[in-house]
């Protein structure tokens, strides 16, 4: 049971730091959409915690994405009712994109490999500017007509002390990443370089110095989300300490069920 609680503890926190610009909440779950910012977390629902009480919740989820002409989709996990899952999968809802959460207390250092002796200093800022969220964007591929979103949701939508980091090389952003606490726990986002920069430390160097901030704003642990099969990102978690907490994934019903 204390697991589970931690999952939902973790869940809950990941979402408030990725905040979707419509949250209904439907029991202890979420019911999230966002217009512009495509991530699936921002548009599904949050299925942490016990099943609603209410007999039509269901109903009141297919009603709340047709409202808005979204597809119903579901994130279903460690921290889901156990019965979830398999009921979703009989009504037609496709399994998507699996993930991994993973974990790390922030006590003692971590790792911190290779050849680092070149690498430019970090700059930091609790907001990010202009010129963070366009290299990210385009390092991430958003296409640019979801740029005021993202800009909307990191700079107002973030109620929690976060922090943007960048390395730059060549005069340009070569590297960026960020976190958010909330309360105990602090969120690692974002973490991502420019291939011609890659493996020269800098994606190192700034999650060590997210958490070396994380602990002075009195978070104990810090967690990140990954996809499954993003084997390089989840090779470079191992090595700076983190270990796999919990699973999810998506389930999307399929239109024709």
């Amino acid at each position: 049971m204390y697991c589970m609680q931690f999952h939902a503890l973790i869940e809950r926190a990941a979402s408030d730091a990725w905040p979707a610009a419509v949250s209904e909440p439907l029991g202890e779950w979420r019911l999230r959409y966002d217009p512009v910012v495509p991530s699936k977390r921002c548009n599904s629902v949050l299925s942490a915690g016990a099943l609603p009480d209410r007999a039509d919740w269901m109903d009141r989820i297919r009603e709340f994405y047709a409202e808005r002409g979204a597809p119903v989709r579901f994130q279903v996990g460690a921290a889901s009712p156990p019965e979830l899952d398999v009921r979703l999968e009989a009504e037609g809802y496709k399994a998507e994109v699996p993930c991994v959460v993973m974990t790390m207390r922030l006590q003692g250092d971590i790792g911190f490999s290779g050849n680092n002796a070149h690498v430019p200093p970090r700059q930091w800022s609790s907001l990010p500017d202009d010129e963070w969220l366009e290299a990210w964007r385009t390092m991430e591929g958003h296409p640019e007509r979801t740029l005021d979103g993202f800009r909307e949701m990191m700079r107002v939508r973030i109620g929690a002390p976060a922090r943007y980091g960048c390395i730059r090389m060549d005069g340009r952003i070569a590297a960026v990443s960020s976190a958010v606490v909330h309360g105990r726990l602090s969120g690692l986002f974002n973490v991502i370089v420019h291939p011609d920069y890659r493996r020269l430390g800098l994606a190192e160097s700034l999650v060590r110095g997210l958490v070396s901030w994380s602990r002075e704003q009195g978070a104990d642990t810090m967690y990140l989300q990954a996809v499954r099969d993003n084997e390089p990102a989840l090779r470079l978690y191992a090595k700076l300490g983190f270990a796999i907490s919990h699973r999810y994934h998506y389930r999307t019903l399929d239109p024709l069920a």
